[in-house]
C-alpha cells in the first residue's frame, strides 16, 4: 500500500470518525452552556421579611422547583400538569412547606385526582379555577386575581414577597427547552425580576429553575385559557400573599 492510499483509506477515516464528532459535541456542549447562562438568572434567591412600599431593584424569591414531570415521565397526566405543579410550588412557598421529589409527585397526582372529581377534568385550568383550587383543596384564601396587569404590577407584588402564578400562550414564550413548538397553553410561577428579565420557575422543562424571560416576551404571552383562540384569552395573574414571619 502506498503512503497516499494509507492516508486516504486509513488515516482519514479514523480522523473523521474520532475528531469530527468530538468537535461537534464539544461545540454543542459550549453552546448549551452559553444558552443556559443566557436564559437562567444569576440573581441570588432572597428571603423577604417585610413588605417594602417601593419597588426593589431586583428580587428572586426562594421558591422550590420541580418540573411538572418530577421523574421525567412526560406522558399523561404529567404532560398537562403545569397548572397543578405551578400552584403547588407557589402555595408551598407562602405556607412554608418543603417537599421531597416523591412528596411533590404524590401531591401532583392527588391534586389531579381532586380536580377530576371536582371540575370533571384537570386539563386547561383557568386562572379562576386555579384560585378555586387554592380555596377548596388547600383552604388558602389570601390570594388576588389581577386583570390586565402591567409589568410594575408584577414587580410590586414580587417586591412584597408574593409569588405569582400566571397563564400563557405557551408557544409565544419561545422557550428553547420546550419540545417542538411548545405547549399551546401553559402556566408557570413568576418569582422575581432584575432590570431586564422576569425570573420564573417554569415547570414545563427540567431546566426551568430561575428561567428568565424579558419583560416584553412574558407580558405579551400572558393569556388565560380561551376555548377558541389562546391569544384571545384575558391577561390575568394569580397572586398568593406571603405572610410576614411576625404575623
Amino acid at each position: 500500500m502506498t503512503f497516499k492510499k494509507f492516508l486516504t483509506y486509513i488515516v482519514l477515516p479514523i480522523f473523521i470518525i474520532t475528531v469530527v464528532p468530538a468537535g461537534y459535541y464539544g461545540t454543542r456542549k459550549l453552546y448549551n452552556l452559553y444558552l443556559f447562562k443566557k436564559t437562567h438568572s444569576e440573581v441570588e434567591e432572597t428571603q423577604v421579611s417585610t413588605s417594602p412600599s417601593l419597588l426593589v431593584s431586583e428580587i428572586n424569591l426562594e421558591v422550590d422547583f420541580f418540573s411538572q414531570a418530577p421523574y421525567a415521565d412526560w406522558g399523561m397526566p404529567f404532560q398537562e400538569a403545569c397548572e397543578e405543579a405551578s400552584l403547588i410550588l407557589a402555595y408551598n412557598y407562602v405556607a412554608g412547606i418543603t417537599m421531597s421529589k416523591e412528596e411533590f409527585n404524590q401531591e401532583l397526582l392527588d391534586l389531579i385526582d381532586w380536580e377530576t372529581e371536582y371540575f370533571g377534568s384537570y386539563e386547561h385550568t383557568t386562572i379562576e379555577q386555579t384560585a378555586e383550587m387554592l380555596e377548596q383543596f388547600y383552604g388558602f384564601t389570601d390570594w388576588e386575581i389581577i386583570e390586565d396587569p402591567v409589568a410594575d404590577d408584577l414587580k410590586s407584588q414580587l417586591s412584597a414577597g408574593n409569588p405569582i402564578v400566571a397563564p400563557f400562550a405557551g408557544r409565544m414564550l419561545g422557550n428553547p427547552n420546550f419540545t417542538g413548538e411548545g405547549p399551546y397553553y401553559h402556566m408557570l410561577v413568576i418569582k422575581g425580576y432584575d432590570e431586564t428579565y422576569f425570573i420564573t420557575n417554569d415547570v414545563g422543562t427540567r431546566l426551568g429553575h430561575n428561567y428568565q424571560y424579558t419583560y416584553d416576551v412574558l407580558m405579551d404571552a400572558l393569556h388565560d385559557w380561551h376555548d377558541e383562540d389562546i391569544t384571545l384569552g384575558e391577561k390575568t395573574i394569580l397572586v398568593l400573599t406571603k405572610q410576614n414571619q411576625e404575623d
